[in-house]
């Protein structure tokens, strides 16, 4: 599945950001229970009177399922971004790289349990980096027509892709959300 992502940000009397994402991911069944993924994906993000971001990112994944419900896997990705109209002496781009071993537990109609725990680093360009440890975890509860979920995660954040420009900055996050579907359309 090819994918185009248009993410926009407005600021009165601020700086915009408009950031297109471009790729395509593919995946293929090895022996019935076990998949590999492959993909990869180009971003251009323009920040007014800021900071230009462009680059290359690949991922990749394999994973196995150990019953009707379970799977297990790891999969990792590496990114280099280039960066322009930065201040003299500032790094010019950097690599971001992860790697994480995932687990998807799901009872279909009730809820569905998924997480992964990894490392990731930035290593911007002249400059030593910084890595940590990286998380995602997600608990989906069906009701009869809505559904509600909680995520927490901790990682590294590229803000240009999603919103206001802060450049790349380690995260912790916790996301509710409960939807309903008023009609079938």
């Amino acid at each position: 599945r090819e994918f185009y992502h248009l993410s926009t940000f407005f600021d009165d009397g601020g700086a915009d950001t408009i950031s297109h994402n471009l790729g395509a991911p593919a995946t293929v069944t090895i022996l019935q229970s076990n998949s590999a993924s492959l993909g990869y994906d180009y971003l251009v993000s323009e920040t007014s009177g800021g900071t230009d971001v462009t680059g290359h990112r690949v991922t990749a994944s394999v994973a196995r399922q150990l019953s009707t419900v379970a799977s297990v896997g790891l999969t990792g990705s590496f990114a280099r971004r280039d960066q322009s109209d930065q201040p003299a002496g500032a790094p010019g781009g950097y690599d971001l790289w992860s790697l994480s071993l995932f687990n998807v537990y799901t009872i279909p109609g009730r809820w569905s349990l998924s997480g992964s725990l990894g490392y990731s680093e930035l290593d911007p360009d002249n400059r030593s980096g910084t890595g940590g440890f990286s998380t995602q975890s997600t608990f989906t509860y069906f009701f009869a027509r809505a559904t509600a979920s909680l995520s927490v995660d901790q990682g590294f954040s590229e803000t240009f892709t999603g919103g206001q420009d802060f450049g790349v900055v380690q995260t912790r996050g916790v996301t509710g959300t409960l939807t309903y579907p008023f009609t079938p359309a």
